[in-house]
């Protein structure tokens, strides 16, 4: 039987899903692979709107990618980081077993803030995970490697380039867990 894996968060998981069909592309042969991104959705929303998804499809792995529209001048980045740590554990208790957090992705035009303020935000909110996601609980951070000069013109979403390295980024964090 072949193991299910859920890629789940916000637009930026939308528009993967639509690169990956356009391209004919599949995370991993021999599993059944499941794209759930709604744009604008913050790790709150995940919680609250979205959760459905995991007891309909019941995945062994979940790729989480959530957290820059989190990100506002009044948002505490220890509260955002935890809130993601939440939520994987919640996403755990739901029987899935690997969890894994993808790191808060650069913006180059964030909403109502500079992009060094964001920046400095995603920056930190990254290494708490990094520093505080029990690893061993089935629950680990995946670091995307950086995505500057990926971006269509609106600075937020991910050109054709990007969604490749997206996709061959969170298809290395998939190959990286053990499935039980």
């Amino acid at each position: 039987m072949s193991e299910r894996v859920l890629v789940f968060g916000h637009s930026l998981v939308r528009d993967l899903n639509q690169w990956m069909k356009d391209t004919s592309s599949d995370f991993l042969s021999g599993h059944q692979s499941y794209i759930h991104g709604k744009g604008g959705r913050t790790t709150e929303l995940l919680k609250r709107m979205d959760m459905h998804v995991i007891r309909r499809f019941r995945p062994h792995v979940v790729f989480i990618q959530v957290g820059g529209n989190d990100i506002t001048p009044e948002a505490s980045v220890k509260d955002i980081a935890e809130n993601l740590i939440e939520l994987a554990v919640e996403i755990q208790q739901q029987g899935v077993s690997q969890v894994i957090i993808g790191s808060v992705i650069i913006r180059l035009r964030p909403r109502n803030m500079s992009v060094s303020q964001y920046d400095n935000k995603r920056t930190k909110i990254n290494k708490h995970l990094s520093e505080k996601t029990p690893q061993t609980a089935g629950i680990k951070f995946w670091n995307h490697k950086c995505f500057r000069h990926n971006h269509l013109r609106d600075g937020v979403h991910l050109n054709d380039k990007g969604n490749e390295a997206f996709f061959f980024s969170i298809r290395h964090a998939m190959n990286s867990v053990t499935y039980v």
